[in-house]
């Protein structure tokens, strides 16, 4: 987790702004510094959210998107092969940002990840199966 906020959209868009405005990955793709040698990257954004219902995804994505695409126009949006994940979670009115490089290479040592590999081929039943 790189920084944390409020949960309003306003204070979300300030937070980001202020954290990733200092990440070297963020600065190599700034058009505005350095034209030529720009290094534009491809992300995607991972939302949760618990207890909390006056944010939603449309509008985290629409804050990333903004913010990245103002820093380069060549950023790109990849779900498949991103560079980077722009993790946001939100619990009751605190936001968690977090910027997150080699995420599916190491999303298997998740446990939340480990556990619904095990239940989806069946090596552990569920307790309502056992009824």
């Amino acid at each position: 987790i790189l920084n944390t906020c409020k949960a309003f959209p306003e204070d979300i868009e300030k937070c980001i702004e202020k954290t990733f405005d200092d990440l070297e990955q963020v600065k190599a793709s700034d058009e505005s510094l350095h034209k030529e040698q720009a290094k534009p990257f491809k992300y995607y954004c991972v939302f949760k959210s618990s207890n909390n219902g006056s944010l939603n995804r449309e509008q985290i994505f629409k804050i990333v998107g903004n913010y990245l695409n103002a820093k380069n126009r060549l950023n790109k949006v990849d779900f498949l092969n991103g560079d980077y994940v722009i993790i946001i979670n939100v619990i009751c009115s605190i936001c968690f940002i977090s910027f997150v490089r080699n995420f599916e290479k190491y999303r298997k040592f998740n446990l939340i990840e480990m556990g619904a590999k095990f239940i989806n081929t069946g090596l552990v039943k569920s307790n309502s199966s056992s009824k």
